[in-house]
């Protein structure tokens, strides 16, 4: 199984990209895997980030 990541910057149209992926049904579940309450930690540096990931 082969995975996509696709980063975006905030007010990019990362909200809109992701419903029309999610139309497809070709490509799993968008959504904003690097929000803390999806990770359920609150990473205080980019090293602890990375290793939440």
């Amino acid at each position: 199984m082969k995975g996509v990541a696709i980063l975006t910057e905030a007010r990019s149209g990362s909200e809109w990209l992701g419903s029309l992926t999610n139309s497809t049904g070709l490509f799993g579940n968008s959504a904003e895997w690097l929000d803390t309450t999806n990770l359920g930690c609150k990473p205080k540096s980019f090293d602890d980030l990375l290793s939440a990931v």
